[in-house]
């Protein structure tokens, strides 16, 4: 979806701009991280099947991943959803959690946006 848009440019003169809802870069970057992951996952299936230690190490990473969320300190309901996807989809489960459980801001940047 695209919109035209009438904005001032340097000259002061009046420009219509041709303005995307979804920038082209934020779909590329989605289209991105998700070739990379699918490919982070081949690579580690392919590396099971041919390194047997290396099978051993995902299971201790798996292991240690569901310990960390059993161990931490939030919801329930919150754990639950996160326990599902790491015992599921083991390689890319426990990649998106060390990727995106633990998000909290720094008190810098929430003092910056009370501001």
């Amino acid at each position: 979806m695209k919109k035209i848009i009438q904005v001032i440019d340097k000259n002061n003169q009046v420009v219509e701009k041709e303005v995307s809802y979804i920038p082209f870069r934020f779909i590329l970057s989605i289209l991105l991280i998700l070739v990379e992951t699918a490919l982070v996952i081949l690579l580690t299936i392919l590396c099971t099947l041919w390194i047997p230690g290396f099978y051993i190490a995902l299971y201790l990473t798996e292991i240690f991943c569901v310990l960390s969320i059993i161990n931490s300190h939030d919801n329930p309901d919150y754990k639950i959803p996160w326990l599902i996807l790491v015992l599921v989809v083991p390689v890319g489960g426990f990649m998106i959690y060390f990727m995106f459980y633990n998000r909290k801001l720094s008190k810098k940047y929430i003092k910056r946006m009370n501001e």
